[in-house]
């Protein structure tokens, strides 16, 4: 029996373009995560980034202002900085097509069984923009919340 090589594919959502591979969303999370889930993700990048823009959702519903999940920059130099993915503000349940504040809904569908389904897109400002960023990574904070990333693009 073959195999098929899918190769990643090209979107556009909210103005940014993402490569998407095929069946490849990382999932991070706790106790209510599913089996496979990640205890943490590191992107290696290894380039200068004005903003990164993150397609994403967390997994389940919580309160306003749980965090979900924590981005951590690594920087070339050493330095870093964090930002987290704030439930209504940066992140919302993919499961929930209401808005987040600063993070617009970027894809919506239906599920199976006709409940709502959504990612948004996160946009993260570098504030050294100038400087390499080794990598990027990605730990759930909230045990309960999870949270997924489908994809992500350095904007320059």
């Amino acid at each position: 029996m073959g195999q098929t090589n899918q190769k990643a594919t090209t979107k556009r959502f909210d103005d940014v373009l993402f490569h998407i591979a095929p069946k490849k969303i990382a999932v991070l999370g706790g106790v209510t995560a599913p089996a496979g889930a990640a205890g943490s993700l590191t992107v290696e990048v290894r380039r200068a980034a004005r903003q990164i823009a993150l397609l994403n959702a967390a997994l389940w519903s919580a309160l306003p202002g749980t965090v979900a999940a924590r981005m951590t920059v690594e920087y070339a130099d050493g330095s870093r900085a964090a930002t987290d993915f704030v439930m209504g503000q940066t992140t919302a349940s993919w499961l929930d097509d209401a808005p987040a504040l600063r993070a617009p809904t970027a894809w919506k569908a239906q599920s199976p069984a006709g409940t709502p389904l959504a990612l948004r897109v996160t946009r993260w400002d570098n504030p050294h923009p100038q400087r390499v960023i080794a990598r990027l990574r990605f730990e759930p904070v909230d045990a309960e919340t999870g949270w997924a990333l489908a994809g992500l693009t350095l904007l320059h």
